[in-house]
């Protein structure tokens, strides 16, 4: 809440994102580019992460996590931007991150168990890595131009495989391989 906040009371107007939103680049940037705060993301990651490790998370479940997140996804379109972006979704987000992982430790079934999605989590941080280009490309490559629905759904699904299919194969030729050479074997933790 205090990342929009700063954003909102620190940077002017000045310059419009292009999104037709009512928010500055600069704010914009200050609140979802600026690294300490994505550091900040990451530490809640992790303590969430050694919360459900070491059994001390509180788990809601998937189903309420889910209904949380919708929410939060509903309230987006009623607060400020930067709000809907940062402050509306985080907590759902990570009660529905922190109910899957509790669900994958304690042996029960979740949606995310399956070999499908084993293997695009291992390829997850190369389809980080690609997406905006790949997004970005069809951007440029689409222009001003105004599609149909069915038509924007299609290229935006084939973007979609076409990013899957190529981080698939820099995870395989590229990322693997360096993790296989300089990559070390952890210790198992200690329960």
């Amino acid at each position: 809440w205090a990342t929009p906040a700063l954003a909102y009371g620190l940077f002017s107007k000045t310059e419009l994102v292009p999104s037709g939103q009512d928010l500055s680049v600069s704010q914009y940037w200050f609140s979802y580019v600026l690294p300490p705060v994505r550091m900040a993301d990451f530490a809640l990651g992790i303590l969430v992460a050694l919360a459900v490790r070491h059994g001390r998370w509180r788990d809601i479940g998937m189903v309420w996590s889910a209904v949380l997140l919708a929410g939060g996804y509903w309230l987006t379109f009623h607060v400020p931007y930067l709000y809907g972006q940062r402050a509306a979704m985080i907590v759902p987000i990570v009660l529905l991150i922190a109910a899957a992982a509790s669900a994958d430790v304690e042996g029960r079934f979740t949606l995310f168990r399956n070999r499908a999605m084993v293997r695009l989590g291992e390829i997850s941080f190369a389809f980080y890595l690609l997406h905006y280009i790949a997004l970005s490309w069809l951007r440029k490559e689409l222009g001003t131009r105004m599609y149909s629905t069915p038509a924007g759904l299609a290229m935006l699904a084939g973007t979609v495989v076409a990013t899957v299919v190529a981080s698939w194969a820099l995870y395989a030729l590229v990322e693997s391989p360096l993790v296989r050479r300089f990559g070390r074997a952890r210790p198992a933790a200690k329960s």
